[in-house]
């Protein structure tokens, strides 16, 4: 299992240009001044500004991996630590030293939503 590489092969990239050379395109002229748009997404996408100086991949990297990411994180500590009823903690958990539940739930509760919301503002401020 794994990922499709961006890059169009050499043989479909021959495809497209026998395409464009049979004037198969008819009237679309962008597709013949923008034909490396089509040879890879990086390049179809590139010059979309969505925030600031980053292009449209860019972007959606911005929003989801540096923004949403940590704001999940921070939410689901939150919700554990301060909303979730302790019995069902302790179901999830299994047997635990006491000792050990206690440090988790400092940790939970505290010190995971603040250092998550650190880092949450650290990408805030780092994109802006």
């Amino acid at each position: 299992i794994g990922f499709a590489n961006p890059k169009l092969p050499i043989s479909v990239k021959k495809n497209l240009d026998s395409f464009l050379k049979s004037n198969f395109h008819g009237e679309m002229d962008w597709l013949t001044k923008n034909k490396h748009r089509r040879e890879s997404p990086k390049n179809l996408w590139s010059d979309v500004k969505i925030i600031g100086d980053y292009n449209f991949l860019d972007s959606m990297d911005l929003i989801a991996v540096k923004n949403l990411q940590p704001l999940g994180g921070m939410l689901i500590a939150i919700f554990i630590g301060w909303f979730m009823k302790e019995s069902l903690i302790k179901d999830e958990l299994g047997s635990i030293n006491p000792m050990v539940y206690s440090i988790w739930k400092i940790f939970i509760k505290y010190v995971a939503p603040i250092g998550i919301g650190c880092v949450l503002l650290s990408q805030i401020f780092a994109s802006a």
